[in-house]
């Protein structure tokens, strides 16, 4: 009997033991109770931003978010984002970060996102021709050609054709304006030497950039023809923002051809919107109308002369013939008394 009872203690204390483990391998799997999180105030986007825009206080609003959940180069403060312009596409909620803005300094974009109605399209630049490889998502640029052209003269009995080496048939055009950049992809700079201190000034180093534009049908095939020309040089220049704006500050939109004077919108009444009446025509912008630059224009215009082997000058005005002296009459006699 007496051995009986020590077995049951026994058993008891070995039981008592296994459930004081078990208690304590349970309290060190739960996680110790946490101060409450803390939050930071970020800038989000208050209305859906088009690409290119330049963001103003009324499409921008803040709200606290978990330090979690804020993004790395997230703004903080209205001031920092107002005035930046929108690198990509940006809906409401989403938060202003460097990256929206192009402030983070990376060159390569991830997605293109094509505009209904237009076709995305990339031309190879590079320092010299795309503006110092500066050209961001959103931007608006005009391009520019340089092409040789030839005259000929053609034969009598219109058979043939001869061409006219002699004459210098270099011309320059604006061709296409207010084309809006989709995107851009730029390799990183060139590695220096650990160390090494930068030369001063701006070292050009035969970067290239690919700049992706949103262009028209039309635009498609005469940006291919000016890339698959040898005879074509082909230069991007950059526009202001400001150039695609009308007065009310709505968006204008590229259209073929474009417009040649820039239009004052005047604000329609306010009234209920009709869910079955179609959106209102988006207005186009202007461009202007320019003649193109050819050698006689130059002359013309600018008084450029071009001197030939023999020292002579090709264009030059004719010199104008000093006018002969009048011929001076003798003085009339008075008449005989």
């Amino acid at each position: 009997m007496k051995r009986s009872n020590r077995l049951v203690l026994l058993v008891g204390v070995f039981l008592a033991v296994i459930a004081f483990v078990g208690v304590l391998l349970l309290s060190q799997q739960q996680p110790p109770p946490t101060a409450e999180e803390e939050t930071q105030t970020v800038v989000v986007a208050a209305a859906d931003i088009p690409l290119g825009t330049v963001m103003s206080q009324e499409m921008l609003t803040t709200t606290e978010l978990a330090d979690t959940a804020v993004l790395s180069g997230a703004y903080e403060d209205l001031s920092q984002a107002v005035g930046q312009i929108a690198r990509q596409e940006v809906v409401t909620g989403q938060q202003i970060t460097t990256t929206v803005t192009g402030a983070s300094g990376g060159g390569s974009t991830t997605q293109i996102d094509t505009p209904a109605g237009f076709r995305a399209m990339s031309v190879m630049v590079d320092q010299i021709s795309g503006v110092g490889t500066l050209i961001k998502p959103g931007d608006w640029v005009d391009m520019v050609i340089r092409m040789d052209v030839k005259p000929v003269v053609v034969d009598e009995d219109g058979t043939s054709a001869t061409v006219v080496d002699a004459v210098d048939g270099d011309t320059s055009k604006l061709l296409l304006q207010g084309m809006q950049v989709l995107g851009t992809l730029l390799p990183p700079p060139p590695a220096t030497a650990e160390g090494a201190t930068p030369a001063p000034g701006t070292a050009l180093q035969e970067r290239q950039e690919l700049v992706i534009l949103g262009l028209t049908a039309e635009q498609t095939e005469v940006v291919k023809w000016a890339q698959n020309d040898a005879q074509v040089s082909m230069s991007l220049v950059l526009r202001s923002a400001d150039d695609f704006i009308d007065a009310n500050g709505n968006r204008l939109q590229p259209e073929s051809p474009c417009l040649t004077e820039r239009p004052l919108v005047t604000p329609a009444p306010v009234t209920s919107p009709d869910p079955g009446a179609s959106p209102a025509p988006v207005t186009p912008f202007p461009c202007e109308v320019t003649p193109g630059i050819v050698l006689d224009s130059l002359i013309d215009r600018y008084g450029v002369l071009i001197v030939d082997i023999t020292g002579g000058a090709i264009g030059a005005p004719e010199p104008t013939p000093e006018p002969a002296p009048a011929a001076t009459e003798p003085p009339a006699e008075s008449p005989a008394p």
